[in-house]
């Protein structure tokens, strides 16, 4: 059977572990209670600083995917989303300890049919140059059509 199945994946979230528990229903429906009271010990103790960065699938093909993390001391780390857990999640969760200064799918560019390559990479600190960009190409436009519209009159 021949489909035009989509390849498309993207990094949708990368947030601190460390943030505090919330009562309610998460991404999946199941009811989440936070523990009633910390551990006198754990308390004491300042646990180390984790990161969870979150890949969802969003088109119908599934291919193993590889998730490369940049740190800010210059290390590297590389984790894989296994295409039999695919089947029934569509998206997965990938835990680190530290700090992530960049989150990357497929860093050696091996899918490059992907439907959106600018959801691929999430960096911490943002970057103003294509607001810039098209903030200079927007103003330009705008000028030439006032100057076109000045003509007329």
């Amino acid at each position: 059977m021949r489909t035009a199945a989509s390849l498309d994946y993207a990094i949708d979230s990368v947030k601190g572990a460390d943030d505090p528990p919330l009562v309610g229903l998460d991404d999946r429906g199941h009811l989440v209670n936070p523990k009633d009271k910390p551990d006198a010990k754990k308390a004491d103790a300042k646990p180390e600083h984790r990161t969870v960065v979150r890949v969802r699938r969003r088109g119908e093909v599934v291919v193993p995917m590889v998730l490369e993390i940049d740190r800010a001391d210059g290390t590297k780390e590389r984790a894989r989303w296994e295409p039999s857990s695919q089947g029934r999640e569509r998206w997965h969760d990938f835990t680190f300890k530290g700090e992530i200064e960049r989150a990357r799918i497929d860093p050696d560019g091996v899918y490059l049919q992907d439907l959106d390559l600018t959801d691929n990479v999430r960096t911490r600190a943002a970057d103003g140059r294509p607001a810039a960009k098209w903030s200079v190409r927007f103003i330009g436009w705008l000028e030439n059509a006032l100057v076109s519209y000045g003509r007329f009159l």
